[in-house]
């Protein structure tokens, strides 16, 4: 925005944004001509925007202003087994004393394995071993790269090889997304195996297919509706019918990211900090906003609660597995003298040094509770929870010591070490309100009395809405400080 083609100003028509119609007048000095255009004052940013700030780690990271989460019907270019195959191609582990490619047979036998997992000839026992013998040579083929990335000596140690590998597939993706935006097509995300296009598909199919062979990529399209806030979290569907029930009409057919990889339910292979519920209703959410309401806009708290209360009890109808969705597992972290305890009245000052704390296992099933929703007999068990922690010396000037933080550090734990190197202190949990009721439920669901009635709906409903405000909903750039001119020169930038 700095010499504006005249020629073009001058025939430029109107354009409505946000309410408001603008003409070229409204950008320009009233003393510009054809040959000589100025901007107006408050259409010119006085500084250009910084989109990534400088973190103390060294690192840049996208300022949350300007982060924007896109949606809509795309093609989707899986690249198939990408960086495996690629290790193949450049022969990474070759044996030379051997003659043979250890590296590449697992490759094969991954191919073999998913051939016959599929094959309706084989018994359904033997397909399903199968599948777990794909999954293991999977695991093996992907974890590859990384322990030949390290920073210690190791025998398959090749970090040039590695970097030169990713590189290579990055510029791979970047020459077939290229080759596509040419011809019209928008790329609204990419991943390290993947590209999203926003292109009429055989036209889209074609260019891919025609750079994929000169790659030497092997990519499966399909076409699919994206919710994406960046490379790492978004969820992918399927649009089925259009009977107004989002539920029936939309088939989820993945999702990726904190907030949104536990969508079917906890992993063991995930690190969940929260209940999985809060995955899957915002998974139907964003997927309510974007389908249902064309945007990613304000949260709906009605809605929400809906999910959370109504439709989680009809998708997943058994009760084991209606608990194992709304069961929080928190456990204490040794390794940075942190450690959950729990007692029989909120915690309130978290200095306060009457506090009687209550030990708890280094794994807890938690889930919230409502006790106006529980018998009497049973509000017996509820308890708050809290962690204490040894706060590092340096951080600790003027602090004093919480002995009931040093009773949990000492006694119940046995780390002496963190009394020696910080001072003992207590704080909340991640996600959880110290003022929140809890039940504390370690034995088999099988065999427990725990009523999915008695949970806190509303306070999950909460920390659902929490979520999709604080990381997934788009705000207009004037209601969280970003001046109009700045938006505008950064989507031109």
């Amino acid at each position: 925005y700095t010499s504006p083609n005249t020629l073009s100003l001058h025939d430029a028509l109107p354009i409505y944004f946000e309410g408001r119609t603008y003409a070229v007048s409204d950008f320009l000095k009233s003393s510009s001509t054809l040959k000589k255009a100025e901007w107006k004052i408050e259409w010119v940013s006085p500084r250009k925007p910084e989109l990534f700030r400088l973190m103390p780690s060294g690192n840049r990271k996208l300022d949350p202003r300007y982060g924007y989460t896109s949606f809509g019907e795309m093609n989707h270019e899986d690249f198939t087994s990408y960086y495996p195959r690629m290790l193949s191609q450049m022969m990474a582990f070759y044996n030379e004393a051997l003659g043979r490619d250890p590296y590449e047979e697992i490759f094969q036998n991954k191919s073999r394995f998913g051939k016959l997992m599929k094959d309706p000839a084989v018994p359904k026992t033997e397909q399903e071993l199968y599948g777990t013998m794909r999954n293991g040579t999977k695991l093996v083929l992907n974890s590859a790269s990384g322990a030949a990335d390290t920073e210690y000596r190791t025998s398959i140690r090749m970090n040039n090889r590695i970097v030169q590998m990713r590189i290579t597939g990055q510029i791979f993706a970047y020459i077939i997304a290229q080759a596509q935006a040419l011809q019209g097509a928008v790329v609204p995300s990419t991943n390290t195996d993947g590209i999203y296009t926003v292109m009429e598909e055989t036209k889209n199919n074609e260019i891919l297919f025609r750079e994929a062979a000169v790659t030497g990529v092997e990519i499966e399209p399909e076409r699919l509706f994206l919710v994406s806030k960046d490379t790492n979290n978004r969820i992918e569907a399927s649009i089925k019918g259009s009977s107004g029930d989002i539920f029936k009409d939309i088939k989820i057919k993945g999702g990726s990211g904190g907030t949104l990889a536990c969508w079917r339910g906890p992993d063991p292979e995930k690190a969940l900090d929260h209940p999985a519920i809060q995955d899957w209703a915002l998974a139907w959410f964003l997927l309510h906003k974007a389908v249902e309401c064309g945007s990613i806009g304000p949260w709906e708290p009605e809605t929400g609660l809906t999910y959370i209360r109504d439709k989680a009890k009809e998708h997943f109808p058994d009760r084991i597995q209606l608990l194992r969705m709304f069961q929080n597992i928190v456990a204490s972290s040794p390794g940075v003298h942190a450690y959950t305890f729990s007692t029989k009245e909120p915690v309130a000052d978290p200095d306060d040094q009457t506090i009687d704390p209550i030990p708890m296992q280094h794994y807890s099933r938690v889930f919230y509770v409502n006790p106006e929703k529980m018998p009497p007999a049973a509000q017996d068990r509820i308890v708050y929870l809290a962690q204490a922690y040894a706060m590092k010396r340096c951080d600790a000037e003027n602090t004093v010591a919480s002995l009931p933080a040093m009773k949990v550090i000492r006694d119940f734990s046995g780390d002496e070490e963190g009394l020696l190197t910080g001072i003992p202190k207590i704080k909340k949990i991640k996600g959880i309100e110290r003022s929140q009721p809890c039940i504390v439920e370690n034995r088999d669901l099988a065999f427990s009395d725990f009523d999915p009635d008695w949970l806190d709906y509303d306070y999950y409903a909460r920390l659902l809405g929490d979520c999709y405000k604080n990381a997934w909903q788009n705000t207009p750039p004037d209601a969280i400080g970003i001046p109009t001119d700045i938006q505008a020169i950064t989507e031109e930038d």
